[in-house]
This record gives C-alpha cells, sequence and structure tokens, in this order.
C-alpha cells in the first residue's frame, strides 16, 4: 500500500465536504427564503453525505495507520499533519499533494463551521420570532389563540 490510497482518500473526503458546504449554503437559502421542500432535501442530503465521510475518514485512518506500520513510523497521534511530516523523511512522491490536501480540508472546515454557525443564528431568530409570535397573539395569560367551543 503506498501513499497513493491515502492521497485518493483524502481527495475524495475533500469532495465530499465540499458537497457538504454545499448542501448547508441551500440549507441557509431555503431558511431565508422559507423553502421547506428545499430544506427538507438539504437535510436529507446531509444525513447521506455525512455517512460517506465518516466512512471515509475511518478509511483514511486505517490507510495512515497501514502506512504507519509500512514506515515503521512512532506517530503519538493520529493527526494527518502530525503523519505528513513523519512521513516527510522517507522521500515519498505524494508529500506535497498531502500537505495541498491537508491545507484544502481544512479551508473547507473553516468555511462549513462558519456556514453551520449562522444558519445556527437563523434557526434561533426564527424561533425566537415564532415564540414571540405567539406570546403577543394568546397574550401574557396564555390565553387559547382558538375559541374551542366552535
Amino acid at each position: 500500500m503506498e501513499t497513493k490510497n491515502l492521497v485518493k482518500a483524502l481527495k475524495d473526503q475533500e469532495d465530499n465536504l465540499q458537497k457538504f458546504l454545499d448542501s448547508l449554503l441551500k440549507q441557509q437559502k431555503a431558511l431565508i427564503e422559507h423553502n421547506i421542500p428545499v430544506m427538507d432535501e438539504a437535510i436529507l442530503f446531509e444525513g447521506k453525505i455525512l455517512k460517506e465521510i465518516n466512512a471515509i475518514d475511518k478509511e483514511i485512518l486505517k490507510t495512515m495507520n497501514h502506512l504507519s506500520e509500512q514506515y515503521s513510523l512512532k506517530l503519538t497521534s493520529t493527526k494527518l499533519l502530525d503523519f505528513t511530516k513523519a512521513i516527510k523523511k522517507y522521500g515519498t512522491n505524494d508529500y506535497v499533494s498531502l500537505l495541498q490536501l491537508q491545507k484544502s480540508i481544512r479551508k473547507l472546515l473553516v468555511k462549513i463551521q462558519t456556514i453551520n454557525s449562522q444558519n445556527s443564528l437563523l434557526i434561533e431568530n426564527a424561533r425566537s420570532f415564532i415564540k414571540q409570535t405567539f406570546t403577543s397573539l394568546a397574550g401574557v395569560n396564555n390565553d387559547p389563540i382558538l375559541d374551542r367551543r366552535v
């Protein structure tokens, strides 16, 4: 097994993270436009892509462990950066590719965190708006909105 397998897995992970980011952006747009069908579609896709991300993550760790054994690396963590630094001294041609992918994935993760935080704020604002609307309709005493005797 060579580092090429790790590079391929990281490229696949990068693609999946981009799809995840696109899904979060789609959710954000659906939240703003109050487009429930698009929101539901994006949420379903998010669940599917998260499963793929987890599967590839396991594959990456398995490949890193195998390569660590192959090169007799003594790693204290499973961080990709530590692995990449340790494997550099073995003169593998994929070192530069690993560093570029790592940097690209890190940038995607920062974007995902930002969009996720924005979406959380949008959801919280929507919940607050709904709560305030019900309070103003029902009044302070939580009077029923509809007369049930009808």
